[in-house]
């Protein structure tokens, strides 16, 4: 079974903050981030990890 791309996970939330993966499954509290999949971002923003600065896609 494969997963569709647009329900994918590619980040994750803290409050206002976004994560990439990477840096989210590294942290104490990532039980508690709420995650983001591809269809919920709006295409006409880039987003950047607020840890590692790295693009979003």
């Amino acid at each position: 079974m494969t997963s569709e791309p647009q329900q994918e996970i590619i980040a994750y939330l803290l409050g206002s903050f976004w994560l990439c993966v990477p840096c989210a499954r590294g942290r104490d509290d990532f039980k508690d981030l709420r995650p983001a999949r591809r269809a919920d971002l709006m295409p006409v923003y880039t987003y950047r990890c607020d840890q590692c600065r790295k693009s979003i896609a």
